[in-house]
């Protein structure tokens, strides 16, 4: 009897490439079960690929049936994850509630919250993957580090009564009883506003409007 043992590439090569009846064996169904499974994963030659097979048998695993209320429980434990970090009150209970959901319905209980969690998040994974995973350029930490000082400067700007008002339809800066065509003085926050004349413009384009749609008031 030879003592030479498979290397792990050979053992590799052979899990890549299992027949019908190893990979039966190898999810504890029978063969004829597997067959009739048209959407496991198979390759060209009709073998089975033992790690997509393994993937594609755990995504088979039937979930069991919640009440409406243990649901609900999960429900609110992706709310609060969701919502920024736990306090340690909630991870505690979190843990609590998983657990006491794994004692009620078994070991696949675990899989609806996972699913919910996938479920959830997964609209945003093409979205924002690559700004996600990216390192940011000097040019991005530039733009970064001046959106906040530009934010900081506002902010103190507010604090010191610094404040422009622009009418939001002619962009006339208000100057005391006035409104001049000017830009805002530097170092100023700006809000928008309405000026007399754009004012009286807009509430008698309103005016025409609810006469037109028969409003008398």
């Amino acid at each position: 009897m030879s003592s030479q043992k498979t290397t792990g590439p050979q053992q590799i090569r052979v899990l890549k490439n299992l027949n019908q009846q190893a990979a039966a064996w190898m999810l504890g169904c029978t063969a004829r079960a597997l067959r009739d499974w048209p959407d496991a994963p198979r390759n060209e030659n009709g073998t089975y690929p033992a790690r997509e097979l393994v993937e594609w048998a755990r995504d088979r695993v039937p979930r069991p049936d919640l009440s409406d209320d243990d649901y609900d429980r999960l429900l609110v434990i992706q709310d609060v994850l969701y919502n920024g970090e736990p306090s340690d009150g909630e991870r505690l209970s979190i843990i609590d509630a998983l657990r006491a959901l794994r004692r009620k319905y078994g070991e696949n209980a675990w899989l609806v919250f996972v699913d919910m969690l996938v479920r959830e998040w997964a609209d945003i994974d093409e979205q924002f993957r690559a700004e996600a995973f990216s390192v940011p350029t000097e040019t991005d930490i530039r733009r970064k580090v001046d959106s906040e000082m530009s934010g900081w400067e506002c902010r103190l700007a507010r604090d010191q009564l610094r404040i422009a008002t622009v009418c939001d339809y002619c962009g006339k800066l208000r100057r005391g009883r006035h409104w001049i065509k000017a830009d805002p003085p530097e170092g100023y926050a700006v809000q928008g506003g309405g000026c007399p004349t754009c004012h009286v413009t807009s509430s008698e384009q309103d005016a025409r409007k609810r006469a037109s749609l028969g409003c008398t008031r």
